[in-house]
């Protein structure tokens, strides 16, 4: 058997095109990129991200809203929606039982963890307690897929004070007007 390595010739933006088109303008994850470079330059450098774990993540939110359907839980993926400081902001869910909750889906490498209270995990807690501050929503439930050498499924309900979600808006603020984003 003779095996010889092509190229794909597949354009890596198609691979990872949405149903729903990115919003024009400044995103969250804009403002928590550029705290995170400050914070973690090392870690959370200023390239773009890979097209094919962006295309993994993708996927696994689409296969993830099956199964929440499926299991009757009654969390619906809202629009992308702007902040009053011109910041658009995409939560991946929201769940409506009795608390509202924002739903945040994770495909991470990173090893399974009890608890994301880590530095690890620092920057999806940015992400959510921003979401929380602009929709005046304190509870939040991560999904994470951890898809290390033996893949788990967990699921951790967090709740945040206002302080908190406010203190964690304002630093973003912070960090896109000096790096001249706002």
């Amino acid at each position: 058997m003779r095996v010889s390595r092509i190229d794909h010739g597949l354009d890596n933006h198609l691979i990872v095109e949405s149903d729903e088109p990115r919003a024009q303008g400044l995103h969250a994850s804009d403002l928590y990129g550029a705290l995170y470079r400050r914070l973690n330059p090392k870690r959370f450098r200023a390239e773009p991200p890979n097209p094919l774990l962006l295309a993994l993540g993708l996927a696994w939110e689409r296969y993830f809203q099956g199964v929440v359907e499926a299991a009757g839980l009654d969390i619906t993926r809202p629009p992308s929606f702007m902040s009053p400081e011109g910041v658009w902001l995409s939560p991946d869910g929201l769940l409506f039982n009795g608390h509202s909750k924002i739903i945040e889906l994770k495909l991470t490498h990173k090893a399974p963890a009890e608890t994301l209270d880590d530095s690890r995990f620092a920057h999806w807690l940015t992400q959510v307690k921003a979401y929380g501050h602009v929709l005046g929503i304190n509870r939040v439930r991560f999904y994470v897929l951890f898809d290390s050498w033996n893949p788990q499924l967990r699921a951790y309900d967090l709740e945040f004070t206002a302080d908190e979600m406010k203190d964690e808006w304002q630093a973003l603020l912070n960090i896109g007007k000096a790096e001249g984003l706002l």
